[in-house]
Protein backbone atom coordinates (compact mmCIF):
# COMPACT_ATOMS: atom_id res chain seq x y z
CA UNK A 1 0.00 0.00 0.00
CA UNK A 2 1.24 3.10 -0.96
CA UNK A 3 -0.40 6.19 1.43
CA UNK A 4 0.48 9.91 -0.07
CA UNK A 5 0.03 12.99 2.68
CA UNK A 6 0.15 16.55 0.81
CA UNK A 7 -0.38 18.76 3.85
CA UNK A 8 -0.56 22.48 3.69
CA UNK A 9 2.81 23.83 5.78
CA UNK A 10 0.66 26.52 7.76
CA UNK A 11 3.10 29.41 6.27
CA UNK A 12 1.35 32.46 6.55
CA UNK A 13 2.09 33.54 3.12
CA UNK A 14 -0.36 30.30 1.67
CA UNK A 15 -2.58 31.91 -1.31
CA UNK A 16 -6.14 31.65 -0.51
CA UNK A 17 -5.68 29.74 2.69
CA UNK A 18 -8.74 31.09 4.35
CA UNK A 19 -11.05 29.98 1.50
CA UNK A 20 -10.00 26.92 1.13
CA UNK A 21 -9.77 26.23 4.94
CA UNK A 22 -13.76 26.69 4.45
CA UNK A 23 -14.26 24.27 1.04
CA UNK A 24 -11.93 21.83 1.17
CA UNK A 25 -12.74 18.39 -0.48
CA UNK A 26 -16.15 20.08 -1.08
CA UNK A 27 -18.80 17.63 -2.57
CA UNK A 28 -20.27 18.50 -5.40
CA UNK A 29 -24.49 18.27 -5.58
CA UNK A 30 -25.86 16.11 -7.84
CA UNK A 31 -28.97 16.69 -10.14
CA UNK A 32 -30.52 15.87 -13.49
CA UNK A 33 -27.80 13.52 -14.78
CA UNK A 34 -25.62 16.62 -13.57
CA UNK A 35 -23.09 17.97 -10.71
CA UNK A 36 -23.18 21.51 -9.76
CA UNK A 37 -20.49 23.16 -8.15
CA UNK A 38 -20.06 26.34 -5.43
CA UNK A 39 -18.62 29.25 -7.78
CA UNK A 40 -17.44 31.40 -4.77
CA UNK A 41 -14.81 28.24 -4.86
CA UNK A 42 -14.25 27.57 -8.19
CA UNK A 43 -14.13 30.50 -10.03
CA UNK A 44 -13.17 30.00 -13.30
CA UNK A 45 -11.46 27.27 -15.74
CA UNK A 46 -8.65 24.98 -15.05
CA UNK A 47 -8.73 26.56 -10.66
CA UNK A 48 -9.98 23.33 -9.69
CA UNK A 49 -9.21 20.01 -8.82
CA UNK A 50 -11.83 17.14 -9.33
CA UNK A 51 -12.13 13.75 -8.52
CA UNK A 52 -14.57 11.10 -9.26
CA UNK A 53 -15.01 8.14 -6.87
CA UNK A 54 -11.39 8.83 -5.76
CA UNK A 55 -10.19 8.95 -9.39
CA UNK A 56 -8.53 12.22 -10.31
CA UNK A 57 -9.72 13.67 -13.77
CA UNK A 58 -7.96 16.30 -15.91
CA UNK A 59 -9.61 19.87 -17.23
CA UNK A 60 -9.50 20.91 -20.39
CA UNK A 61 -10.75 23.94 -22.33
CA UNK A 62 -13.66 23.37 -24.53
CA UNK A 63 -13.93 23.23 -28.20
CA UNK A 64 -17.38 25.31 -29.28
CA UNK A 65 -18.44 25.48 -32.27
CA UNK A 66 -22.20 26.47 -33.70
CA UNK A 67 -24.40 24.38 -35.88
CA UNK A 68 -28.53 24.28 -36.45
CA UNK A 69 -28.40 27.18 -34.40
CA UNK A 70 -27.09 25.82 -31.71
CA UNK A 71 -23.97 26.27 -29.36
CA UNK A 72 -21.37 22.81 -28.94
CA UNK A 73 -19.06 21.98 -26.69
CA UNK A 74 -16.27 19.58 -26.62
CA UNK A 75 -12.96 18.24 -25.81
CA UNK A 76 -10.48 16.13 -26.92
CA UNK A 77 -8.25 14.66 -24.72
CA UNK A 78 -9.53 16.15 -20.67
CA UNK A 79 -11.98 14.43 -18.93
CA UNK A 80 -14.04 17.91 -17.90
CA UNK A 81 -14.33 20.99 -18.81
CA UNK A 82 -16.12 24.45 -17.06
CA UNK A 83 -19.04 26.55 -19.27
CA UNK A 84 -17.77 29.96 -19.98
CA UNK A 85 -18.22 31.84 -17.52
CA UNK A 86 -21.05 34.03 -18.96
CA UNK A 87 -23.26 30.76 -19.19
CA UNK A 88 -26.02 30.50 -17.22
CA UNK A 89 -25.11 26.97 -16.25
CA UNK A 90 -21.48 28.19 -15.13
CA UNK A 91 -21.49 26.77 -12.42
CA UNK A 92 -21.67 23.25 -13.99
CA UNK A 93 -19.38 20.41 -14.28
CA UNK A 94 -19.50 19.15 -17.89
CA UNK A 95 -17.99 15.13 -17.25
CA UNK A 96 -17.17 13.38 -20.53
CA UNK A 97 -19.49 11.31 -21.86
CA UNK A 98 -17.33 8.17 -21.07
CA UNK A 99 -18.01 8.35 -17.62
CA UNK A 100 -21.45 7.35 -16.94
CA UNK A 101 -22.61 9.32 -14.09
CA UNK A 102 -25.61 8.76 -11.77
CA UNK A 103 -26.57 9.66 -8.54
CA UNK A 104 -24.62 7.22 -6.26
CA UNK A 105 -21.09 9.22 -7.59
CA UNK A 106 -19.14 10.62 -5.69
CA UNK A 107 -17.54 13.87 -7.03
CA UNK A 108 -15.80 16.04 -5.02
CA UNK A 109 -13.52 19.08 -5.69
CA UNK A 110 -11.11 21.53 -4.24
CA UNK A 111 -9.33 24.94 -5.31
CA UNK A 112 -6.36 25.39 -6.80
CA UNK A 113 -4.01 28.15 -8.84
CA UNK A 114 -4.60 28.51 -12.11
CA UNK A 115 -2.62 26.62 -14.20
CA UNK A 116 -3.23 24.10 -17.46
CA UNK A 117 -2.52 20.56 -17.03
CA UNK A 118 -0.58 18.74 -19.66
CA UNK A 119 -1.30 15.49 -20.85
CA UNK A 120 0.06 12.44 -23.06
CA UNK A 121 -1.56 9.35 -24.11
CA UNK A 122 -0.50 6.35 -23.98
CA UNK A 123 -2.02 3.92 -27.11
CA UNK A 124 0.45 1.21 -27.47
CA UNK A 125 2.60 -0.58 -24.65
CA UNK A 126 6.09 0.96 -24.37
CA UNK A 127 8.45 1.80 -21.82
CA UNK A 128 7.77 4.15 -18.41
CA UNK A 129 11.31 5.56 -18.95
CA UNK A 130 11.92 6.83 -22.67
CA UNK A 131 9.92 7.42 -25.82
CA UNK A 132 7.16 10.21 -26.30
CA UNK A 133 4.76 7.92 -24.20
CA UNK A 134 6.88 8.10 -21.52
CA UNK A 135 7.52 9.69 -18.26
CA UNK A 136 10.45 11.23 -19.57
CA UNK A 137 8.49 12.09 -23.03
CA UNK A 138 5.68 14.17 -20.18
CA UNK A 139 8.31 16.15 -18.99
CA UNK A 140 10.01 17.16 -22.19
CA UNK A 141 6.26 18.35 -22.70
CA UNK A 142 6.22 19.84 -19.63
CA UNK A 143 9.69 21.45 -19.71
CA UNK A 144 8.47 22.61 -23.04
CA UNK A 145 5.16 24.48 -21.98
CA UNK A 146 6.41 25.70 -18.55
CA UNK A 147 10.26 25.91 -18.47
CA UNK A 148 10.67 23.73 -14.72
CA UNK A 149 11.08 20.37 -15.60
CA UNK A 150 14.57 19.96 -16.97
CA UNK A 151 14.91 16.62 -15.26
CA UNK A 152 12.57 13.46 -13.80
CA UNK A 153 13.09 14.87 -10.00
CA UNK A 154 12.06 18.56 -11.04
CA UNK A 155 8.79 17.16 -12.44
CA UNK A 156 7.84 14.95 -9.47
CA UNK A 157 8.85 17.73 -6.87
CA UNK A 158 6.57 20.32 -9.38
CA UNK A 159 4.22 18.23 -10.57
CA UNK A 160 1.77 15.81 -9.44
CA UNK A 161 1.59 13.09 -11.86
CA UNK A 162 -1.64 10.87 -12.51
CA UNK A 163 -2.18 8.02 -15.06
CA UNK A 164 -5.84 7.39 -15.82
CA UNK A 165 -6.66 9.27 -12.61
CA UNK A 166 -4.25 7.64 -10.36
CA UNK A 167 -1.48 9.80 -8.85
CA UNK A 168 1.80 8.01 -9.66
CA UNK A 169 4.79 7.83 -7.54
CA UNK A 170 8.16 8.93 -8.71
CA UNK A 171 10.03 5.32 -9.81
CA UNK A 172 7.32 2.96 -9.10
CA UNK A 173 5.10 2.75 -12.31
CA UNK A 174 2.25 0.30 -14.21
CA UNK A 175 3.54 -2.19 -16.03
CA UNK A 176 4.69 -1.57 -19.63
CA UNK A 177 1.00 -2.94 -21.05
CA UNK A 178 -0.46 -0.37 -19.75
CA UNK A 179 -2.02 2.51 -22.20
CA UNK A 180 -4.29 5.82 -21.01
CA UNK A 181 -3.80 9.31 -20.57
CA UNK A 182 -0.81 10.53 -18.59
CA UNK A 183 -0.95 14.00 -17.29
CA UNK A 184 0.73 16.64 -15.40
CA UNK A 185 -0.74 19.31 -12.84
CA UNK A 186 0.66 21.68 -11.07
CA UNK A 187 0.76 21.16 -7.08
CA UNK A 188 -0.35 24.22 -4.35
CA UNK A 189 2.84 26.60 -3.09
CA UNK A 190 3.44 25.72 0.63
CA UNK A 191 3.16 22.08 1.04
CA UNK A 192 4.75 19.27 2.43
CA UNK A 193 4.07 15.87 -0.49
CA UNK A 194 5.00 12.59 1.76
CA UNK A 195 4.80 9.45 0.46
CA UNK A 196 4.52 6.44 2.52
CA UNK A 197 4.13 2.72 3.83
CA UNK A 198 2.38 3.35 7.03
CA UNK A 199 -1.01 5.02 6.73
CA UNK A 200 -0.59 7.70 9.82
CA UNK A 201 1.39 10.20 9.89
CA UNK A 202 3.00 11.72 13.07
CA UNK A 203 4.65 14.65 14.35
CA UNK A 204 3.89 16.89 11.14
CA UNK A 205 2.79 20.59 11.67
CA UNK A 206 0.23 21.28 9.23
CA UNK A 207 -2.55 23.48 8.72
CA UNK A 208 -6.35 21.84 9.65
CA UNK A 209 -8.82 20.90 6.69
CA UNK A 210 -5.91 21.78 4.29
CA UNK A 211 -5.04 17.70 3.30
CA UNK A 212 -5.42 16.02 0.78
CA UNK A 213 -4.71 12.38 1.30
CA UNK A 214 -4.43 9.27 -1.54
CA UNK A 215 -4.55 5.44 -0.76
CA UNK A 216 -2.38 3.74 -4.09
CA UNK A 217 -2.87 6.74 -5.87
CA UNK A 218 -6.73 7.57 -5.13
CA UNK A 219 -8.01 10.37 -3.49
CA UNK A 220 -9.66 10.24 -0.35
CA UNK A 221 -12.68 11.71 1.47
CA UNK A 222 -12.62 14.00 4.68
CA UNK A 223 -14.63 11.85 6.35
CA UNK A 224 -12.65 8.89 5.72
CA UNK A 225 -9.89 9.88 7.58
CA UNK A 226 -8.91 12.08 11.14
CA UNK A 227 -6.98 15.06 11.81
CA UNK A 228 -6.33 15.35 15.45
CA UNK A 229 -4.60 18.18 17.37
CA UNK A 230 -1.79 17.49 20.03
CA UNK A 231 -3.24 15.63 23.03
CA UNK A 232 -4.76 12.47 24.45
CA UNK A 233 -6.70 10.17 22.20
CA UNK A 234 -8.80 7.50 23.94
CA UNK A 235 -9.92 5.04 21.18
CA UNK A 236 -12.61 2.45 22.81
CA UNK A 237 -12.97 -1.24 20.95
CA UNK A 238 -14.53 -4.37 21.36
CA UNK A 239 -17.82 -2.78 22.27
CA UNK A 240 -21.23 -4.91 21.46
CA UNK A 241 -23.83 -2.46 20.01
CA UNK A 242 -26.97 -5.57 20.05
CA UNK A 243 -28.66 -6.54 22.90
CA UNK A 244 -29.71 -10.32 23.03
CA UNK A 245 -31.04 -11.13 26.20
CA UNK A 246 -32.51 -9.67 29.30
CA UNK A 247 -29.58 -10.43 31.30
CA UNK A 248 -26.96 -8.37 29.96
CA UNK A 249 -23.05 -9.19 29.13
CA UNK A 250 -20.31 -6.72 29.74
CA UNK A 251 -18.70 -6.72 26.32
CA UNK A 252 -14.57 -6.64 26.81
CA UNK A 253 -13.61 -2.95 26.62
CA UNK A 254 -9.70 -2.10 25.40
CA UNK A 255 -8.56 1.17 26.13
CA UNK A 256 -5.99 2.65 24.06
CA UNK A 257 -3.73 5.89 24.41
CA UNK A 258 -2.15 7.59 21.60
CA UNK A 259 0.25 10.54 22.78
CA UNK A 260 0.24 12.73 19.47
CA UNK A 261 3.50 14.46 19.43
CA UNK A 262 3.98 18.62 18.05
CA UNK A 263 1.17 19.72 16.52
CA UNK A 264 -1.41 17.45 14.43
CA UNK A 265 -1.74 13.98 13.41
CA UNK A 266 -3.75 12.46 10.44
CA UNK A 267 -5.15 8.90 10.88
CA UNK A 268 -6.67 7.42 8.31
CA UNK A 269 -9.22 4.13 9.22
CA UNK A 270 -10.77 1.58 6.73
Amino acid sequence: MNYNFVLSTGDPTISGSLLNNLNRNTLATYSNQNFFFDSSVITGRHASLLSLNSQTLLEETPINFVGNNRDYNYINTGDYYLLPEDSLYSALFNVDIGYPLENTDILSYDQRSFSTGVAIIRPIQSSWTTGIYSITGLRSKVNTIYGDAANDTQLFDKYDIFFNGQKLKQAEYPSIEATGKLFAIKKKNNILDSWNTTADIYGVPFVEDQVDYYINGMEQLESEYLQLYTGVILIKTGVNCLIDSVDLLLAEETLYSLWIYHHCQKHWFP
